[in-house]
């Protein structure tokens, strides 16, 4: 004779046969036998069940109606915070910034070197480019669109004679 485990053809059924196999089991057949006969019993206990499914439902969506108010405004400062942040680090570089006497301005991915004696600006949405604002690699400076109209208002509207634009 095989072991239980070798005849079963998953371990679901091996489970279920293992545990038809104890007497709390042969307990709740006897139990369940003699209840049938009694019918308002059997209708009692599934009006129960019915009630205690949904006393669970109702309080699965309580629980997730409170998690989202918490959570969504949680997640709302952050991303809050994040622009704060990002506008801040912007205003702080366009004090900083000084121009050439000429500025290019650049609607391309990718790197590009001039020697000019000016100012190189690449405007930029790649992905390669990770940062909020602005950053400088090798004279050239890689903006964000955001960060290029906030720019452009503040110096390149103000200097129409000296900006150059390649789209």
């Amino acid at each position: 004779m095989l072991p239980t485990i070798l005849t079963k053809h998953s371990y679901i059924t091996y489970l279920y046969d293992r545990l038809r196999a104890t007497s709390l089991w042969s307990a709740t057949e006897r139990i369940a036998a003699y209840s049938r006969r009694f019918l308002f019993i059997t209708r009692l206990l599934k009006w129960i069940a019915a009630a205690v499914a949904v006393i669970e439902t109702s309080a699965m969506l309580l629980t997730a109606a409170a998690l989202l108010l918490i959570l969504l405004p949680a997640l709302l400062a952050v991303a809050g915070g994040l622009a704060l942040a990002a506008y801040i680090d912007g205003n702080r570089k366009l004090h900083s910034l000084t121009l050439g006497d000429r500025v290019i301005v650049f609607f391309a991915e990718g790197g590009i070197r001039l020697g000019l004696d000016g100012c190189v600006f690449v405007v930029t949405d790649s992905l390669r480019h990770r940062f909020l604002t602005m950053q400088q690699r090798d004279g050239v400076y890689y903006i964000r669109r955001s960060f290029f109209i906030r720019l452009r208002k503040r110096y390149f509207d103000k200097m129409p004679q000296r900006m150059i634009y390649i789209f």
